[in-house]
């Protein structure tokens, strides 16, 4: 029996909705810490977002860890450009901090910037895992053991640089040009909800989350590992 991959969006929903609220809490306080490093040391005039990001995301994982998601079967480690990773048995989610930018046709702020290179560990955070051979995936014990399914949270910031919304995606793979990303589902999240609804996800064959863009660079040394860029 062929098995369906990646599974029902009910079914990683189920899997993602105990830690949603948890998502929320800990980058609204990321956010709050951040600004409050900059109000303390009275930077005003050479703000520095980039710094705000990572200081968001190292408090943000403070406040992670502090909530007991080990409890909930979650790990959680740091990504370069002030990402976090959080993994359980079932799901590998990516949490990634991304930036509004004029769309040039509109003038309007719709095209969604995430700052890395496309070195090719990055590309596949974008690209689930394959199912063509099931029985590759048989553990040694002869139980079949799926891959877990890969999550991208998308997470910006307001003017004033606090939280202001989430987006989940189920991604599918990178476009011809790896610039766009084509996902099997994605759901922009509500803060007020404390449970994602399959009924929010918006589908169809395919679906191109079309704005996020990649900084493409000739030389990717995070590939090499030679810079540290977290």
């Amino acid at each position: 029996m062929k098995t369906q991959w990646p599974p029902k969006s009910e079914i990683v929903l189920r899997d993602f909705n105990p830690i949603c609220s948890f998502l929320w809490d800990a980058l609204d306080f990321g956010c709050e810490r951040a600004n409050l490093h900059f109000e303390e040391h009275g930077i005003v005039e050479n703000f520095d977002p980039w710094l705000h990001s990572h200081l968001a995301r190292f408090h943000a994982s403070r406040k992670l860890k502090l909530s007991n998601l080990n409890e909930l079967g979650f790990e959680i480690q740091f990504l370069p450009f002030s990402g976090l990773w959080l993994r359980s048995p079932t799901l590998d989610v990516r949490v990634l901090k991304v930036d509004r930018r004029a769309d040039p046709a509109t003038g309007l702020p719709s095209r969604r910037i995430q700052a890395q290179n496309v070195s090719q560990t990055r590309k596949d955070y974008y690209c689930q895992p394959s199912m063509e051979f099931e029985n590759d995936l048989l553990s040694l014990d002869g139980i079949f053991a799926l891959p877990r399914v890969k999550l991208v949270v998308l997470w910006e910031t307001n003017g004033a640089y606090q939280l202001s919304n989430m987006e989940l995606a189920c991604p599918k793979w990178l476009n011809t040009t790896r610039r766009l990303v084509e996902t099997h589902w994605w759901i922009p999240l509500d803060r007020n909800s404390t449970v994602v609804s399959p009924s929010d996800a918006i589908q169809g064959p395919p679906i191109t989350l079309d704005d996020v863009d990649f900084h493409v660079s000739e030389d990717d040394d995070t590939a090499t590992g030679s810079h540290d860029l977290r």
